[in-house]
């Protein structure tokens, strides 16, 4: 896929890179079964440094602040980001070995993920103040949870005086100061995340949650429904974006993470929040298509999954 026009302001990424093992079976297993897969690949994964990958390949800027380990796995997540023009230059090596993602991928697309969060757990709040101290007015800061919540939380507060959007991907969930919530510009959850905001509601309307969300924490929330969608409530009313269609699901990993990556591209090139939904949309829905979050643009540069 062709990279779109460049944008004017950055994205500055904060999160985790993993190398992922991805195994291919006919169904995913339940507890205490052994299915047998009928292939397996590895690649670079990790949230942040899909969603990096993402907003790089919609035409922004992008930095990717992280860690990796001083390990072959690091050395290949590094090549990876560099040959997608991503800054890495705060990008941290540490002695802890690079995250591991087992992904287990079933023959409708449905996915289980295990992470060992190796280097990504080590990350420490001192390693990304440089990074911080960069952003500018316009610029996007995007955050995921695959680093230890104390980074995300030092982040937000360090960042909010910067006046660049703080766009928080709520993923995987974990509980953070209502102080620092409050500090987002926008959240980015799915249903599960949601809830977890309002501890535990049992809303079933989408709309109903994403305005629920907005009202406890005083942000515009996005809430990601998949095939179904998303959902925005912010100060304008509760948009409904209807998903793409599909015609063959492959696998559905890392769709959220195109979503996010590609709607701070698109909020960091100027355009309206609810453009920047579409084109997200669009984007998520392409990248089921084809195996792995970076895939398709990995294999472009050379560092294609190895199949095994």
């Amino acid at each position: 896929m062709p990279h779109d026009e460049p944008t004017t302001h950055r994205v500055v990424v904060f999160g985790s890179a993993n190398e992922d093992l991805v195994l291919n079976v006919a169904g995913l297993p339940v507890a205490g079964a052994t299915v047998l897969a009928s292939s397996s690949a590895t690649g670079p994964g990790g949230k942040g440094a899909n969603q990096a990958v993402a907003a790089a390949r919609s035409g922004a800027g992008v930095a990717f602040v992280g860690a990796v380990g001083d390990d072959e796995r690091g050395s290949r997540i590094i090549e990876a980001l560099v040959a997608h023009g991503i800054d890495v230059s705060a990008t941290s090596r540490l002695s802890e070995p690079t995250g591991l993602a087992v992904v287990v991928v079933a023959a409708d697309g449905g996915n289980l993920i295990v992470v060992a969060s190796g280097a990504n757990g080590a990350l420490g709040s001192g390693t990304v103040d440089a990074a911080i101290d960069e952003l500018e007015r316009g610029d996007v800061a995007l955050i995921q949870c695959e680093i230890p919540a104390d980074v995300v939380e030092h982040v937000i507060r360090r960042a909010a005086p910067s006046g660049a959007r703080i766009v928080l991907n709520l993923a995987p969930y974990v509980e953070l100061a209502p102080d620092v919530l409050r500090q987002v510009d926008l959240l980015v959850v799915n249903e599960g995340e949601a809830r977890g905001v309002l501890g535990g509601d049992g809303r079933t309307e989408p709309e109903q949650l994403a305005n629920a969300v907005r009202g406890a924490i005083g942000c515009g929330t996005i809430v990601t429904l998949g095939e179904r969608g998303s959902v925005l409530a912010d100060a304008d009313g509760v948009t409904v974006i209807p998903a793409d269609t599909v015609e063959h699901v492959v696998d559905t990993t890392g769709a959220g993470d195109v979503y996010a990556g590609t709607l701070a591209a698109s909020l960091a090139g100027g355009a309206t929040l609810r453009a920047a939904m579409t084109v997200a949309t669009r984007r998520a829905a392409e990248s089921v298509a084809s195996r792995g979050a970076q895939a398709p643009v990995a294999a472009a540069s050379g560092t294609e999954y190895q199949r095994t």
